[in-house]
């Protein structure tokens, strides 16, 4: 790459990120703007769940490798270290399955790629070098399954979160309960490493109506 293209792509690159950060803030700076209310998470309404969550996508989407790496390893310290209790809660809720597989289950949760899947791809030929990295979609719906609703919600997360994306989750209404559970544990230690509220968002009483509303 010739020293006149060096600089334009550098000029570009600083373009870039000047637009960012007047939009959402810098990195780790979260006092200018308006905020979504930290409620952990739950709302009463979609419509409410989704404007938060796109406020939440913004900032992960600017969040530096460290912290969106720090706020995945919490998903997985979270269910490692509550596997129990939330086995217990979720097969209390639900009556479904074993409570040994539902241990089980959010203990494997720490196998889950994050951002070790994430790549960037370079090509080059003689005129020049191209670097392709992959954006974010925004928000995700997700729907979640009355047998793991924890585990299910945690491992999606890891992956959202890896792609800079936020959610939000339908859970089954036999598993919302330990649904919430998980999902409020889990925004607390994103907020307090990182300053991003609402990264994952769900609604407070989820039904056949609220799962509709997300699909449209």
């Amino acid at each position: 790459m010739t020293p006149d293209r060096e600089q334009l792509v550098a000029q570009i690159a600083e373009e870039v990120i000047a637009r960012l950060r007047e939009r959402v803030g810098p990195p780790n700076s979260f006092g200018n703007g308006p905020k979504a209310p930290a409620t952990d998470g739950v709302f009463p309404t979609v419509d409410d769940a989704v404007a938060a969550a796109r406020e939440a996508q913004a900032r992960i989407a600017v969040l530096s490798i460290d912290d969106l790496g720090k706020a995945i390893e919490s998903i997985r310290r979270i269910c490692a270290d509550r596997a129990e209790e939330l086995a217990k809660m979720e097969l209390a809720e639900t009556g479904l399955g074993r409570l040994d597989h539902k241990i089980e289950k959010l203990k494997l949760v720490k196998n889950v790629l994050g951002l070790e899947a994430m790549r960037s791809e370079s090509r080059s030929n003689p005129t020049g070098v191209c670097l392709i990295e992959h954006a974010p979609w925004g928000v995700i719906g997700m729907v979640l399954p009355a047998t793991h609703s924890a585990p299910t919600l945690a491992s999606n997360a890891i992956n959202i979160l890896a792609a800079r994306n936020s959610a939000i989750f339908s859970p089954h209404p036999a598993g919302a309960s330990v649904a919430g559970t998980i999902l409020k544990l889990i925004n607390q230690e994103i907020r307090r490493l990182t300053g991003v509220a609402n990264a994952i968002v769900t609604v407070e009483k989820p039904s056949i109506r609220t799962a509709e509303e997300i699909f449209r």
